[in-house]
């Protein structure tokens, strides 16, 4: 189960990349508190205000917002006069010293009256449009909110359990230890080896778990900071 499960986490890897599922991969990063990290403030509320100027999906939901209120305007423009002026210069004659010059210059403004309410309609339409990004921005802002608020607790949480996970592979190893001890003394059976032994790999699957749900969780805090690039 282990390799299986090694095996379809490096074609998973793999595919990430963009590379093909049988590609040899060579993994350096360690599960230790330095990997993935990222240039995260320390307080909650200055995480929160990063992520309101990089998070790329606020990001661009504002841009769609301020496209709808320009297209607005410019609906909303159409309903002003336009004015047209125009000249031309030449000269007119059968030879060029017999020519004389001529000149025009023209004016016109235009207003529009009528156009069968299409105006009004296309206005409406991009009125409808910044509403709903208005309400979809309001939304992400408290989704960022609470992004970090999680990730924040999920970090705590990880790092209490990988505190404990420490101490408990301490105490394993000392079982082990006094096991092996005992056994070369006589005063103890194979079987309470074999104990330690398990108990010993149980504190070393917990221990990776603790790491892993840390790893996770400061790439959590990452991504809901927009930081998601900067981990190294």
């Amino acid at each position: 189960m282990a390799r299986n499960q090694l095996d379809r986490a490096r074609i998973d890897l793999a595919r990430a990349l963009g590379l093909d599922p049988w590609t040899p991969i060579e993994i350096t990063d360690t599960l230790t508190a330095a990997l993935p990290v990222a240039d995260v403030p320390a307080r909650a509320d200055s995480i929160v205000t990063l992520a309101l100027t990089r998070r790329p999906d606020l990001v661009a939901e504002i841009a769609r917002g301020d496209v709808a209120r320009t297209v607005k305007s410019a609906i909303s423009a159409e309903r002003l006069p336009r004015l047209d002026v125009a000249a031309d210069y030449g000269l007119s004659g059968l030879t060029p010293n017999a020519s004389v010059s001529t000149r025009q210059i023209g004016v016109q403004v235009s207003i529009p009256i009528l156009d069968g309410f299409r105006r009004e309609g296309r206005a409406a339409e991009q009125s409808a449009v910044v509403r709903e990004s208005e309400i979809r921005a309001r939304d992400l802002r408290q989704e960022i909110a609470a992004e970090v608020e999680t990730a924040l607790l999920d970090l705590a949480s990880a790092q209490a359990q990988q505190a404990i996970a420490t101490e408990r592979l301490r105490l394993a190893a000392d079982e082990m230890a006094q096991a092996r001890e005992r056994f070369a003394a006589g005063v103890a059976g194979n079987i309470e080896v074999i104990n330690a032994q398990a108990s010993l790999l149980r504190a070393r699957d917990t221990d990776i778990d603790a790491r892993y749900s840390a790893a996770t969780a400061r790439v959590a805090l990452a991504h809901a900071a927009g930081l998601a690039r900067t981990l190294h």
